[in-house]
């Protein structure tokens, strides 16, 4: 009996000692995940400031690009006025060209030149065909 009581404390004891070295493994993979855990809770904290950093970026950018749209509305008022302006000049030059046309048709009848002789000259000084030459007359 009493080596029955032995055997079986001895295998107590070597059911403990497995159990001690479960609990060691078991509290060392506790600390391995815990230090996992801390490094993500760290690459979490960076990965936060790098998105606020991008945010913060994003909003720099949306304030240049409606800037950008308000002077490329600008521009394009600017163009339109441009564009008004030259068709404005062109019509005046257009007046003038033509008032130019009339006075010297006027000048050229004065002198005591023939139509023929004014249309030839005026095609040739204006570069223009007979035809454009004749309303003038």
């Amino acid at each position: 009996m009493f080596e029955e009581m032995q055997r079986e404390s001895e295998e107590i004891k070597r059911e403990i000692e497995q159990i001690q070295k479960k609990k060691e493994q078991m509290q060392k993979e506790k600390e391995r995940i815990q230090k996992e855990k801390e490094q993500i809770q760290e690459e979490n904290k960076q990965m936060q400031k790098e998105k606020e950093q991008i945010q913060k970026e994003n909003e720099q950018i949306q304030k240049e690009n409606e800037q950008v749209q308000k002077e490329n509305e600008q521009i394009q008022r600017d163009n339109k006025e441009i564009q008004r302006k030259n068709e404005q000049i062109q019509k005046e030059l257009n007046e003038l060209h033509q008032q130019s046309l009339r006075n010297t048709v006027s000048i050229l009848r004065d002198v005591g030149l023939s139509d023929e002789e004014i249309i030839t000259r005026l095609c040739t000084q204006y570069r223009l065909e007979e035809e454009q030459v004749k309303g003038y007359l």
